[in-house]
This record gives C-alpha cells, sequence and structure tokens, in this order.
C-alpha cells in the first residue's frame, strides 16, 4: 500500500468551484444506474441472439474472432486487447473514482487525512481517507440530504415469507450470552437481543422468526425450546403492518428529545442502580 499526504493544495484549487461538482456527483449517480441497466439488457440481447442462432443454426463457423479466449474481453487473455489497455483503464478509473471522493470531501469542508493505492505487481485498489470526525458532524447537519445513501430493498411478504412472530424468552441471567448466540445462528432469525425483564415479566431475550407462515415460526419456536431446554416463552405473532421504514440518524429533532430527557433517564437510572443494592 502506498498512502501520500501530498496533493492537497491541488485538491483545494480543483474544488474551489462547489457547485460545479454537486451537480457533477447529482449527474453521476442516475448516469451510473443508466449504465449498469444499458449493460443488463445488451446482456440479455446477447444471450436472446445466441439462443435463436442455435435453434435457426445459424451459429458462425469457427474462428479467431469467436474463440473461447476472444469472446470475453479480458485484457491479455484476448488477443485483441493487450494486458497494458487494461492495466492504463484501471489506473485511468482508480484516479478518476478516488480523486472524486477526495474532491467531493473538499467542497463539503471535509479534511482529506490521506489518499493512496493497494498494490498487487499493479494498482488494484485505492483510497480517499476523510477525517472521521469532520465526516460525522457533516452528517449531523440538518442539510436534507446531504450525504445520500442508494440501496436496493424488499417486501418480504411478495416474497413468501408472511408469517413473523416476536418470541419473548424467559431464560435465567447466567444463560442469556449462551442462549442468545445459540438462537443467533439460526437463518430464520433475524433479529436476537437481550432486554431488561421485570417483576411480572421475567423476559429477558427476544427472538424475531419468520417463515412461510404463522405455523412454520411456532414450530420453530418449540424447537428452539427444545433445543435450549427453555419452556417459558410468549408467542406474538405480527398481525398488520402498520409502518415499515429505515431508521434515521443525526436528526436535530432526536438531539433535542435527548437533550431534554437526559435528567430523568439518568435518575431513572440511578433509581434502578439503587433498587437492586
Amino acid at each position: 500500500m502506498i498512502r501520500t499526504t501530498k496533493g492537497q493544495i491541488f485538491l483545494d484549487r480543483l474544488s474551489v468551484h462547489k457547485k460545479f461538482w454537486r451537480v457533477f456527483a447529482s449527474i453521476g449517480l442516475p448516469a451510473m444506474l443508466a449504465g449498469m441497466l444499458a449493460m443488463f439488457i445488451l446482456i440479455l440481447l446477447l444471450d436472446y441472439f445466441m439462443i435463436m442462432s442455435f435453434q435457426t443454426n445459424t451459429v458462425p463457423p469457427v474462428s479467431k474472432f469467436n474463440e473461447p479466449r476472444n469472446i470475453f474481453l479480458i485484457p491479455g487473455i484476448n488477443e485483441y486487447i493487450p494486458l497494458w489497455y487494461g492495466i492504463i483503464a484501471l489506473i485511468i478509473t482508480l484516479i478518476v473514482h478516488e480523486f472524486s471522493h477526495a474532491i467531493l470531501c473538499k467542497v463539503e469542508s471535509i479534511k482529506v487525512k490521506s489518499m493512496g493505492v493497494l498494490l498487487a505487481i499493479v494498482p488494484i485498489g485505492g483510497f480517499a481517507e476523510p477525517d472521521e470526525e469532520q465526516l460525522l458532524a457533516f452528517g449531523r447537519q440538518p442539510l436534507g440530504g446531504a450525504i445520500r445513501r442508494y440501496v436496493a430493498t424488499f417486501r418480504h411478504r411478495e416474497l413468501g415469507v408472511h408469517g413473523n412472530v416476536l418470541v419473548a424468552w424467559n431464560v435465567p441471567e447466567a444463560r442469556v450470552e449462551e442462549t442468545g448466540l445459540s438462537f443467533a445462528a439460526v437463518p430464520e432469525v433475524s433479529h436476537c437481543y437481550a432486554r431488561e425483564s421485570f417483576p411480572g415479566f421475567p423476559y429477558s431475550l427476544y427472538t424475531m422468526i419468520h417463515g412461510p407462515d404463522e405455523a412454520s415460526c411456532r414450530g420453530l419456536a418449540a424447537d428452539l425450546s427444545s433445543r435450549v431446554g427453555i419452556r417459558d416463552y410468549l408467542l406474538l405473532p405480527s398481525r398488520h403492518e402498520f409502518k415499515k421504514c429505515r431508521l434515521r440518524y443525526f436528526l436535530p429533532e432526536l438531539d433535542a428529545w435527548w437533550e431534554a430527557h437526559r435528567g430523568g433517564l439518568e435518575r431513572t437510572q440511578a433509581d434502578r442502580s439503587d433498587g437492586a443494592d
């Protein structure tokens, strides 16, 4: 790995045009998605034409142009694409990609601590290292989506997962960690966490079980009960989904709530400690 702190003045000069770089970054996101879609469609078309050529007996005769080594556009293997073409393309891609990260950090006044490349004979990766504290502070600002994340998600009910049961387990304190690790290893369990128990409600370990229907979830809960030897548990199946959304962080409203309730929470914790004594 080669790491350097040089180039800061160059980055500062490039990042002067903040509006341009913000527009550049915003255009890059849909352009990337459009490129991915175009490549996917191209692959589907190539597969379609290949299948049709087999069905209609129009497969082209074997020649050097359709040899296996030349079908795939891999530099150094494809005889028409030299290895050094691929190396040049990789270096250009790394420079553009990582410099874009560094420039956009500078645009938002976030310090770039260092930049570098990962080497394995040839460059195989690169990085731009922002200042973590400044990056988190920037994320906490109410800038209305200044830090964005695009992810794919799915609706599990439409995939056939209709059974969702929260199970509360009465687990002795000495066995909570052991039992929790055992439950967490089960693929059908998506959540497994320990919570404080209370007089009249001794349940201290919770699991969220998913399955094709409620009966399968109940069956798995009974099986888990037999495995760990815990007979006292509550089944709380989901009846209706009113809301499901991604948790939002660094909200000013949440910070204000914590500040307003900090004293009460500290007193509650102190009272519990006194009661335990």
